[in-house]
């Protein structure tokens, strides 16, 4: 599966992928402040409830340097 990941090098969409039994960090507000773009047209996000939680409290407090969070719509 990593290889077809590789594979797919777009310049129009990243696919990040966090397993939790590697080490990675976490993603919480101050991870995300450090990866999102400037700007964006989409944002897909597809995780746990909880995850999902996390990553919605987030982008309301990240919304003033982001301005496309303000426009978030939760499906």
């Amino acid at each position: 599966m990593l290889r077809l990941l590789k594979e797919l090098n777009s310049k129009h969409f990243d696919l990040v992928v966090r397993l939790s039994s590697q080490k990675s960090a976490r993603w919480d507000e101050k991870y995300l402040a450090n990866v999102l773009p400037l700007t964006c047209e989409k944002l897909w996000i597809c995780g746990t409830p909880v995850m999902n939680d996390v990553f919605e409290a987030a982008f309301h407090n990240l919304a003033p340097k982001y301005p496309y969070l303000k426009d978030l719509e939760v499906v």
